[in-house]
């Protein structure tokens, strides 16, 4: 899923991942989720899915450099 923070598309969504896009795009909060991006984007996107009951071992973050 792509979503672009600041360009304006009507191809993708637009804005940022927070707890309110992920609870709308994503059905199955047993899956795995693997995390990519900068370190406060990562701590923002991981906080929002244990909120929404992802276990914390189906987390996966990437290193982004």
């Amino acid at each position: 899923m792509n979503i672009l923070s600041e360009e304006e598309t009507q191809k993708y969504p637009t804005g940022h991942i927070d707890r309110d896009f992920l609870k709308s795009i994503i059905t199955d909060f047993s899956q795995h989720f693997y995390v990519c991006g900068p370190p406060e984007m990562t701590e923002s996107v991981t906080e929002d899915l244990k909120s929404l009951g992802v276990a914390a071992e189906k987390i996966v973050i990437e290193d982004y450099d």
